[in-house]
């Protein structure tokens, strides 16, 4: 039960970082919009000055979670080497993934939006999160290789 309220609680704080990032994002493009993120004729916000900062805080938070639910999520414990090397693994492929799709969803819609419509970027859509959640599965099959867990009895014994 302990768990299980640990993986509540990483869900509750997935959630409530989202909701953080959300209205970290909204408020400072207020403030750029007001101009108040200004420091003499040098604007804060300018793409050239600070464009990398938010694509590397979205995949170190991606990173934190992922490591995270590897970490706390399973019922047996997990050692903290091996939920971070998954929960790394995952970030970059996971990175990679969203690149190659991003540039291959955009040559097939070009191509069938035409036949099938708006229903592309939905299927588009579908085989993305299919993607993604099939590289979630695989890093928790990392984390548990890494932490050498072992789901056959040893020999003699039987698992009833």
């Amino acid at each position: 039960l302990e768990k299980r309220l640990v993986g509540l609680g990483i869900v509750i704080a997935m959630v409530i970082a989202l909701i953080v990032y959300i209205l970290g994002i909204g408020f400072i493009q207020l403030l750029v919009w007001l101009r108040v993120l200004r420091l003499g004729d040098t604007d804060l916000m300018d793409p050239e000055a600070w464009g990398w900062v938010w694509p590397l805080l979205s995949w170190a938070l991606v990173f934190v979670l992922m490591s995270g639910i590897y970490r706390w999520v399973p019922k047996v414990r997990v050692p903290r080497k091996a939920a971070l090397t998954s929960g790394l693994i995952v970030t970059l492929v996971l990175l990679a993934l969203s690149r190659i799709l991003a540039s291959l969803i955009t040559l097939i819609i070009q191509r069938y939006e035409l036949v099938y419509g708006s229903l592309s970027a939905f299927v588009a859509f579908m085989v993305y999160i299919y993607l993604t959640n099939l590289v979630v599965l695989v890093g928790a099959h990392i984390s548990a290789t890494l932490a050498g867990y072992n789901t056959q009895a040893p020999e003699g014994e039987s698992r009833a």
